[in-house]
């Protein structure tokens, strides 16, 4: 008799360790699936990122350009204007 009710007792347990073990898995398993979510928005929130950067990139890109090509039409290397500029800045002081 007392064999009995310790199998029984030991098949309960091992039904509770199986219930704690299956819910373990289970937070486990929700937790992984909020991680993919929040790394999925962090990966379209740097790509983004990456896009306004290469925008402004590309927006200073032209005005370097512009600039440069106006110097070059204008006759005046910007060297020679920026020594002319320091040569009056410092007959200035």
């Amino acid at each position: 008799m007392a064999a009995r009710s310790f199998a029984a007792g030991a098949r309960a347990l091992l039904a509770d360790t199986v219930r704690e073990k299956d819910a373990v898995i289970g937070r486990k398993e929700e937790e992984i699936e909020r991680m993919k979510v929040k790394m999925e928005d962090m990966a379209a929130e740097f790509g983004d990122m990456l896009a306004e950067t290469l925008r402004k990139m590309g927006e200073r890109v032209e005005l370097s350009a512009s600039t440069w090509e106006g110097e070059a039409t204008s006759g005046v290397p910007i060297i020679r204007r920026m020594e002319e500029y320091a040569a009056t800045s410092s007959t200035k002081a």
